[in-house]
């Protein structure tokens, strides 16, 4: 049942139907805390989190964060998510070089589910392409041009077309910056 919830969470949430995507995200949050399912509970946590920052109420303090498992994390998708996690709360308070190394850290999590690894490549582009427009030195442009490039390495060897789609427009984005 949980895992139906947290399905149709991930459907409102792709479909845009955030207040729905999080009344879905918090029913299976409380049932996979009912039978104990840290894995699952961790899942649900950085979903809802996600879908709260879409609607900008995501808060370091919002009750829901501190049912995530605590560490030690016998399980490398926990670990990665918790990067993660940590990753959207430094977004939310503007520490944008928090937020890259707690990103990278969610990417060189051994083991992530290759579906992990495109939301930290897609926060990385975002997070690269915001800092480059505060220091637009030659290492900034550097570090977004191999974080485009590395993101869409991933999308070409996953055949993920929707999410090469998604590199292309930053990096349309990032050039239409460029030219002015």
């Amino acid at each position: 049942m949980a895992k139906s919830l947290h399905n149709l969470g991930q459907l409102s949430y792709d479909l845009g139907q955030i207040n729905k995507a999080i009344y879905y995200f918090e029913e299976a949050l409380a049932l996979y805390q009912t039978v104990q399912n840290l894995y699952y509970t961790a899942w649900a946590i950085f979903d809802l989190a996600r879908a709260k920052v879409k609607k900008k109420q995501l808060t370091i303090d919002a009750s829901f964060l501190s049912h995530f498992p605590p560490p030690p994390y016998d399980n490398s998708t926990v670990q990665g998510l918790r990067y993660m996690l940590d990753g959207l709360l430094a977004e939310t308070q503007g520490q944008w070089k928090k937020a890259i190394h707690k990103w990278s850290q969610a990417l060189q999590t051994e083991g992530l589910d290759y579906l992990l690894q495109l939301f930290c490549q897609e926060a990385l582009a975002r997070l690269t392409l915001q800092e480059w427009k505060a220091d637009q030195s030659f290492e900034a442009l550097q570090a977004i041009q191999s974080q485009l490039n590395e993101y869409e390495r991933l999308c070409l060897a996953n055949h993920l077309f929707a999410d090469l789609c998604k590199v292309y427009l930053l990096r349309a984005k990032f050039e239409e910056t460029l030219c002015r």
